[in-house]
């Protein structure tokens, strides 16, 4: 009977052991995981971190960009103004030069018909 319980205890301790050596297999598996989940996470914060920044950055130079767009159509406008100012101002000087060499021309006229006389020249036979 000795034999028998004997066997049947070192039975039960190897049945322990196998089991204790599962389970220790379990823990460490467990704590692999448990670690890498660990990193997960310390890396996902990371991600997140890097996300918001990224995200300001993107917010920050969309702000640029409607400044920039803003600037760029002032300045189009304000060169519009300049380029009407300025071709009001040729057209201004065109005209003033027209009526000077009509003038000239009839001078030069007078001139050649001996009808020059002191004071001005009539304007209303343009």
């Amino acid at each position: 009977m000795e034999c028998y319980t004997e066997e049947k205890a070192n039975k039960i301790k190897a049945d322990y052991e196998k089991r204790l050596k599962e389970m220790n297999r379990d823990l460490q598996k467990l704590q692999a995981a448990q670690k890498e989940h660990a990193r997960l996470l310390k890396n996902q914060s990371r991600y997140e971190r890097e996300l918001k920044k990224l995200q300001a950055e993107v917010a920050e130079m969309k702000k640029a960009k409607v400044a920039l767009m803003k600037q760029m159509r002032e300045e189009q406008q304000w060169r519009r103004l300049v380029a009407t100012k300025r071709n009001r101002e040729i057209a201004q000087l065109k005209k003033e030069q027209r009526r000077q060499e009509v003038r000239t021309q009839l001078l030069a006229r007078a001139l050649q018909r001996g009808q020059l006389w002191l004071g001005p020249v009539p304007l209303t036979r343009l």
